[in-house]
């Protein structure tokens, strides 16, 4: 940013200075405003990631446990009958003031419907890890998104700090040094413009009575 600003001459600077200080100002309360917003937002999303992270954290745990439970009455086929046909994931967005989010993620996607029931025991544990398998993957949809706004608002409330501090700190003191040298410089112009008036006032006063009888003599 430079030192000074180029403003248009004589009193429409001024003038022009003084828009830009308002426009300033009135930025500064909007950013400002901006910024609580995102502050409260940001906390309340850390808290729904905080809490959707430890729900994916169990919910995997909890699939990996059933997982191996078929593994071990059933073998390799029964897990091959475990997998799903490919999952839909549709996230809901939202928005405040102007910065938009994932709310959160729908997981869609019909199971498949072999049972496992050629090895013993294995269609009850089958379709029960399925069941864990399909909480797990909601759970990490949940998560996922949680986490991007999370991010997002975290983003997007340095961007606001950073513009915010830079008017605050750079731009409004200088519109202020600026809008100084100009009201001097105009105040010097005055004074000078005085003096002139004053001097060419004298030079063209009427001569005193004496003045005239020295002339005359």
């Amino acid at each position: 940013m430079p030192r000074r600003l180029h403003v248009p001459p004589g009193r429409a600077g001024q003038l022009w200075l003084v828009h830009r200080q308002e426009v300033a100002l009135r930025a500064v309360d909007l950013l400002d405003q901006k910024l609580r917003i995102l502050r409260s937002e940001r906390l309340r999303r850390a808290l729904v990631e905080e809490r959707t992270r430890a729900a994916w954290e169990a919910a995997v745990r909890d699939a990996d446990i059933w997982q191996l439970r078929l593994g071990q009455l059933g073998g390799q086929r029964a897990l091959r009958l475990g997998r799903r046909d490919p999952v839909d994931v549709e996230v809901r967005w939202e928005q405040v003031v102007g910065v938009r989010y994932p709310a959160f993620a729908v997981v869609r996607g019909a199971a498949s419907e072999s049972s496992g029931g050629d090895e013993p025991g294995g269609s009850a544990v089958l379709l029960e890890t399925r069941r864990r398998m399909e909480v797990a993957l909601a759970a990490a949809a949940q998560q996922a998104a949680a986490l991007a706004a999370l991010r997002t608002l975290e983003a997007q409330e340095a961007a606001t700090r950073r513009r915010l501090r830079s008017i605050r700190t750079r731009y409004l003191p200088l519109l202020q040094a600026t809008r100084r040298d100009v009201e001097v410089s105009l105040e010097e112009d005055e004074r000078s413009d005085l003096l002139r008036l004053r001097w060419a006032a004298g030079r063209g006063a009427a001569p005193s009575g004496n003045d005239r009888r020295r002339v005359d003599g």
